[in-house]
């Protein structure tokens, strides 16, 4: 779980979340030393982190149909993140949509499906 360690929920509504990044996380002292960048694998699993939080249930992401990483997400330029999330319930799972940026600006676009872990 990377909530209160890599990342801090600043502000969250129905389908928006708004992270600050914690700069003194232990990832970036590995990734990379003086020049921290935010690992993409990081990304993925603050979405699922969040879409958990938002459908009150753990999930596993069965399906990553788009991975897309437009720009390096660094805690000393990207203070604070914009994540928006759109979820629908299929068979018992969700196909998922899910973008990373600040207001117009995308840095990662992430669809596929997520399994309910029962």
């Amino acid at each position: 779980m990377l909530e209160n360690s890599f990342y801090k929920i600043k502000e969250c509504s129905e389908n928006h979340f708004t992270i600050a990044l914690l700069p003194d996380c232990d990832v970036y002292r590995g990734h990379f030393p003086g020049e921290p960048i935010s690992p993409g694998v990081c990304s993925i699993q603050m979405v699922k982190e969040l879409m958990e939080r938002q459908i009150g249930k753990s999930l596993m992401l069965t399906d990553i149909k788009q991975a897309r990483f437009t720009t390096l997400i660094t805690p000393v330029q990207h203070h604070t993140l914009d994540i928006n999330l759109e979820l629908m319930p299929i068979d018992g799972a969700y196909t998922y949509r899910a973008t990373v940026g600040q207001g117009e600006n995308i840095f990662v676009e992430l669809k596929g499906t997520a399994s309910v872990v029962q």
